[in-house]
């Protein structure tokens, strides 16, 4: 570490530039995230169980695939090339996204098949590019400070992109088309042009700072036996501990962030309410984090994510019984939930390292491509389970897309967004409780 602090430092504007790659990606990201399943459902037709479905598998098939691109780019390109492979990959990508959100004449069997298919497209399109663009994030600087500051830009440039696909993505589309059809299309390709925009401005302009002479693994013979590194990974109790905490907790997030725009839509009647409050949820959690941060330096980090996890669940509770047929108390208990548990997000990611610091190492070496791979594998995973769950929750509920909801429905919808996520987050923090070791060192 110390060397990397010793390390020069690059410039400011090359390193903000390159963040900046961040906000592109998660014009797709988020899109995807906030509005697809929900366009499959209110603007295709789709049943929610089906469209659950198709949303869930393509997750699922996201997460595995994800790692596998993942290793085929460290075995197989090298360093230099990540550059290169990401201007590439700009094109493909902008063009399985708009593909994503095409109008469909009818959505019956063929048409399912044409939404998965296209939307295992986009997935596989965006984890090939991002994942060389991550990469890229090693090479940026080796100065400590750098990187750190790359990573918080980050995270600002993406949840201001979060809170641009928020607010703007349906109202674009319309004022371009005048359109609800086409909305969501048009929408694509403006985020589609532009996220193109910036990621090839990043590749472009890239420097490896360092120097790019480092072969791939398969190249310099760094390979390790594959069973040895599951061995490590199955031997660490802590890590698994923490990432399945990690899992319930994105499930929890997942179907509350799922279930917004139909519960206002159906539970209030007011769908730009619902985007408002997806809007001013990503906002809460861009301020909320650097606040996390200093609640942690305080107190400590398991400190931190009983604080955070209690406050989460009690919000919860409020919306159950405060949030029922009014607007406003519901989007303050939301916005509340998304601050209380963006602390629970950042204290599990600050745990996390010391658990892969406690685990075995394979051949003397450290693990931690894997553990934090698999991270990867099953945030995906527990993405597509929770839209699975939020589907077929609705779908028990009796909600029919363009129909009123019934007095029971809607008592059902209302508990679909708040106790169902808060038993998936009372068990992560179960599993974070029954393990003591769960604690970083002391600095």
């Amino acid at each position: 570490m110390s060397g990397k602090n010793s390390a020069p430092a690059q410039p400011k504007p090359r390193l903000i530039l390159f963040a900046f790659g961040d906000f592109g990606f998660n014009l797709y990201w988020q899109s995807l995230s906030l509005f697809l399943l929900f366009y499959y459902t209110e603007t295709l037709g789709v049943s929610i169980a089906a469209a659950a479905a198709v949303y869930m598998l393509a997750s699922v098939f996201d997460g595995f695939s994800g790692f596998a691109i993942g290793l085929w780019i460290d075995r197989r390109a090298r360093p230099e090339e990540h550059r290169r492979m990401l201007i590439r990959a700009a094109f493909p990508l902008a063009l399985a996204f708009m593909l994503a959100y095409a109008p469909a004449a009818h959505c019956g069997r063929a048409g399912l098949v044409f939404l998965f298919a296209s939307q295992l497209l986009l997935r596989l399109s965006y984890g090939f590019a991002n994942l060389h663009y991550l990469a890229m994030t090693a090479r940026v600087s080796l100065n400590q400070r750098d990187r750190s500051l790359v990573a918080g830009l980050r995270m600002v440039f993406g949840a201001l992109a979060a809170i641009l696909v928020s607010l703007t993505m349906r109202p674009l589309g319309i004022a371009l088309t005048g359109s609800e059809q086409l909305a969501h299309f048009s929408a694509a390709a403006v985020y589609a042009v532009a996220a193109t925009a910036v990621i090839i401005l990043v590749g472009a302009t890239f420097k490896d700072a360092s120097g790019g002479g480092e072969g791939s693994p398969a190249e310099t013979g760094g390979r390790r036996s594959v069973m040895a590194l599951l061995h490590a990974v199955a031997a660490n109790r802590s890590f698994l501990s923490v990432a399945a905490a990690m899992m319930a907790m994105i499930i929890s997030v997942t179907m509350v962030s799922k279930l917004v725009l139909y519960y206002f839509k159906y539970g209030m009647s007011d769908t730009r309410a619902g985007e408002l409050a997806l809007a001013d949820m990503v906002l809460v959690g861009l301020i909320a984090v650097p606040i996390w941060m200093l609640v942690e330096r305080r107190i400590g980090t398991r400190r931190t994510w009983g604080c955070a996890s209690a406050l989460a669940l009690v919000l919860l509770a409020g919306l159950t019984f405060a949030g029922a047929r009014n607007a406003g108390a519901s989007h303050f208990f939301l916005v509340a939930f998304q601050a209380a548990v963006m602390g629970v997000d950042f204290s599990l990611w600050a745990l996390l390292p010391a658990t892969v610091d406690a685990g075995p190492r394979p051949s003397g070496a450290r693990a931690e491509a894997t553990l934090f791979g698999l991270v990867e594998m099953l945030q995906r995973i527990s993405i597509g389970v929770a839209t699975g769950l939020a589907g077929l929750t609705l779908g028990f509920a009796g909600l029919k897309p363009g129909e009123p909801l019934t007095e029971a429905s809607s008592l059902a919808l209302r508990l679909q967004i708040s106790v169902v996520p808060l038993v998936f987050l009372a068990a992560s923090a179960l599993l974070i409780l029954r393990r003591k070791d769960v604690q970083p060192r002391r600095r």
